[in-house]
């Protein structure tokens, strides 16, 4: 069986678990930012793991990532570019009998539809990133954000009707996803490689990193760590106030790019907040590394109901690298999963004096970390293996071949 999948990290993951199992599987994406000098192309590849690549440039590099207009932007120029790509690479992608499409939702489907009707196969909606959990954010006019909300509604249900099966990341999207469709949903988890992302000692993790990320600020710190995407949903501002009542040992890593990532950087150093360090983002190979310099990772979300059921990828790999996650965000999918597991601590999303209480007091329990951070650990093996993983979207393909039979 040949499978096409778009996206990035949870994409990455999903491939590597079907590849296991025998499936052939090719891999259309942007050019991730951090990765410099390369522009992308619209030819195919083999990656050192076996996987068939198409990599096309990526808009963000070139068009200010703020606000909607920017959005939009970009995510149309994502439609053109992917177009493009499955037309040049038609004669291969036309043997494929399952597509796997995700992304910004719903901006990754038009090539993925083109593709199923040039190719008759099956088409896979793989919904994580709504376009409305975006606009519930973004501080537009609220006549413009009715407008968009309803197209979107109007472009979803046309969408979903195309599809030929819907899955998404969690038990809580799906009754986000059943507003717009009757069709069954199928909940499946993000996978994680827990062989890549796994606990190392922090030295090994420094000098790996020596030379690359200033990691000589973090000696002898209690570090927090914020890997990822910094722009309103994390709404890291939050996390500047609480930075203000830490201990003087303790650090908090923000890294990653976004549209807030200047304005951030500019206030800490105007406020003279000096225990919020700014660092670049790295190539997605170098993030084991990066995650093991912590001593806890940070999951922020802004107070706002949609995020009650979100489920970051980047949740998956601090567990599988063993840390404790605090969650600095709604009630919902994460903070069940890690009070259940006893994998962290979660704070509600306005209690600023909450989060560095909580920050202080796990700098102060060395011992209660460790244990949190193994049984972190524990539920990525447990819940979240390519092989589990694995096992369900090999289970949720055949079923959809056998429909179509």
């Amino acid at each position: 069986m040949e499978t096409t999948l778009t996206g990035a990290r949870r994409g990455v993951h999903m491939m590597k678990a079907l590849k296991a199992l025998g499936h052939i599987t090719y891999y259309l994406a942007n050019v991730p930012v951090a990765r410099v000098g390369d522009p992308g192309s619209f030819s195919m590849r083999e990656r050192e793991d076996g996987i068939l690549a198409i990599e096309v440039p990526n808009p963000c590099r070139f068009i200010a990532w703020g606000g909607i207009a920017a959005r939009i932007i970009i995510q149309l120029l994502n439609i053109l570019l992917f177009t493009l790509a499955v037309l040049k690479n038609l004669r291969s992608l036309r043997h494929v009998d399952v597509i796997i499409a995700r992304g910004m939702h719903p901006f990754t489907e038009p090539s993925a539809i083109l593709l199923k009707l040039l190719s008759r196969a099956a088409l896979v909606l793989d919904v994580c990133d709504p376009l409305a959990e975006e606009l519930e954010v973004l501080n537009i006019n609220r006549v413009i954000k009715l407008l968009l909300s309803t197209l979107d509604a109007v472009i979803s249900t046309f969408i979903y009707a195309a599809a030929d099966a819907i899955m998404t990341h969690n038990v809580s999207m799906v009754k986000f996803i059943r507003k717009y469709t009757c069709k069954k949903v199928y909940p499946i988890y993000n996978p994680i490689d827990i062989t890549r992302f796994h606990p190392m000692a922090k030295e090994a993790a420094f000098n790996k990193l020596r030379g690359i990320l200033p990691v000589e600020e973090l000696e002898g710190k209690f570090v927090v760590l914020y890997a990822g995407y910094i722009g309103p949903c994390q709404d890291l501002g939050r996390v500047l106030d609480g930075a203000k009542l830490l201990k003087d040992d303790v650090v908090v890593v923000i890294q990653g790019m976004g549209e807030e990532r200047e304005l951030l950087a500019k206030r800490a150093e105007e406020e003279g907040i000096r225990n919020v360090l700014f660092w670049p983002f790295v190539p997605w190979e170098f993030m084991p590394y990066v995650l093991n310099l912590a001593d806890a990772c940070l999951l922020p979300l802004r107070d706002i109901s949609a995020f009650s059921a979100a489920l970051p990828k980047k949740f998956y790999e601090y567990i599988a690298s063993g840390k404790p996650v605090i969650c600095f965000c709604p009630r919902g999918e994460v903070t069940a999963l890690v009070e259940r597991w006893r994998a962290g601590v979660a704070v509600e999303p306005d209690d600023i004096e909450g989060l560095a209480r909580a920050i202080n007091w796990l700098s102060e329990h060395p011992e209660l970390v460790a244990e949190m951070g193994k049984n972190a650990r524990c539920m990525a093996e447990l819940l979240f293996s390519l092989k589990r993983i694995g096992r369900q979207l090999d289970s949720l393909l055949k079923e959809i071949r056998q429909a179509r039979a």
